[in-house]
């Protein structure tokens, strides 16, 4: 994989910059929020919903396009501007779908669809600083990411699948650092807008590409793979709600 050294500087001033921000936070986190400001007050633990877009690096970037999907985020705050986070981030990086038969149902066509994903869990340590009414936070994560190809079958114009399978897997040690600010909105206390991006270092996975899939013509499939490193910088945006 290519090094990114911008990246990496571009989280460590980050994560230098929260820092700063988290002092003066350290000793103010504990007052109530009477002014009706939707300030985000500190409260052990929190949640969070994301839209996430994956940009692919180094080889991951020459053998698979853009990903789109959706990640989530359970927090356990230990300190005013210290916690533990555990994410999950869920990105379809390829589909296709073909109509197909199938001996055993002579004259009667199939929608067949295949999905591409790459799923990561991490856990690891959040820093968050104050700056008025904005928290803007770094993090570090690790864990590790499963790629899978499934194919579902459907009926030709039905909305069930008749059957569904996972076509290939593989698995691989993940981890990275990422960075962003919690907006709150003065309508609902507790609740903020988060936007944040987040550099994910994947080791060697072997995956299927798009298109990877061949269809043997009998209703079945045989995958194709390839095997590289599988780095990408995922960029969130979503809401996060203290509980």
């Amino acid at each position: 994989m290519r090094s990114h050294p911008r990246t990496f500087r571009l989280i460590a001033l980050s994560f230098g910059f929260a820092t700063l921000a988290a002092v003066p936070a350290a000793g103010n986190a504990a007052e109530p929020d009477s002014s009706g400001s939707g300030e985000i007050k500190d409260v052990p633990i929190y949640i969070g919903g994301d839209f996430a877009i994956g940009s692919p690096l180094g080889e991951f970037d020459e053998n698979v396009d853009t990903s789109y999907g959706v990640g989530v985020h359970l927090g356990y705050r230990l300190a005013s501007f210290f916690s533990i986070r555990f994410d999950i981030a869920h990105l379809i990086y390829g589909s296709d779908s073909w109509k197909t038969t199938n001996p055993s149902f002579p004259g009667v066509s199939f929608d067949m669809n295949t999905e591409n994903t790459l799923t990561f869990f991490g856990l690891g340590p959040q820093l968050t600083g104050r700056l008025g009414p904005l928290r803007p936070f770094v993090n570090l994560s690790g864990g590790f990411e499963t790629l899978s190809t499934s194919t579902s079958l459907k009926g030709n114009g039905q909305a069930d699948n008749v059957a569904e399978d996972t076509n290939f897997r593989d698995y691989a040690w993940a981890w990275g650092g990422g960075a962003g600010v919690h907006i709150p909105i003065p309508a609902w206390k507790g609740v903020t807008i988060s936007l944040g991006a987040f550099y994910q270092a994947g080791g060697n996975a072997e995956y299927v590409l798009k298109g990877g899939l061949r269809n043997n013509g009998n209703g079945t499939v045989s995958p194709e793979t390839v095997k590289s490193e599988t780095g990408l910088v995922r960029y969130q945006v979503g809401l996060s709600l203290g509980l």
